[in-house]
């Protein structure tokens, strides 16, 4: 199964170039804010029960995904690199490093892309080629 997780900083286009890769690639798109949204009917996500109930959603999700016969799964989030609770960099006038430096992530299976100039359509060419998706 092929597994793709898109992340960065709030809104620079996660879920745009998330749904671009699975028009080019037939993964399916299970963005951030798929179980917050459905959670937030309810309960407030920075609540106890928001949180559980949104990470127990997400992880129903994973593995019924990977013990099916999907071709694979692009996940989206939101990283704050410098603090440990989501609930933290949740507030916007705060001010937390949302993105690696160059060469912070040393992984064979990581790609460090700026988007501020290149189209979503661009942005996931660049990921199918690099990973063969």
């Amino acid at each position: 199964m092929k597994f793709v997780v898109i992340f960065g900083p709030h809104a620079v286009g996660k879920m745009t170039v998330g749904q671009e890769l699975s028009k080019i690639t037939g993964l399916k798109l299970f963005h951030n804010h798929m179980t917050i949204d459905l959670v937030s009917n309810f309960f407030n996500f920075n609540t106890s029960q928001g949180k559980r109930l949104v990470n127990l959603f997400r992880k129903e999700i994973f593995e019924e995904v990977s013990k099916s016969d999907l071709y694979g799964m692009i996940f989206t989030y939101m990283w704050a690199f410098d603090e440990q609770s989501e609930n933290r960099f949740k507030a916007l006038e705060q001010k937390y490093r949302l993105n690696s430096y160059e060469g912070e992530i040393n992984q064979e299976n990581y790609m460090r892309i700026n988007n501020t100039s290149i189209c979503p359509e661009q942005v996931a060419q660049m990921i199918k080629d690099k990973f063969s998706l």
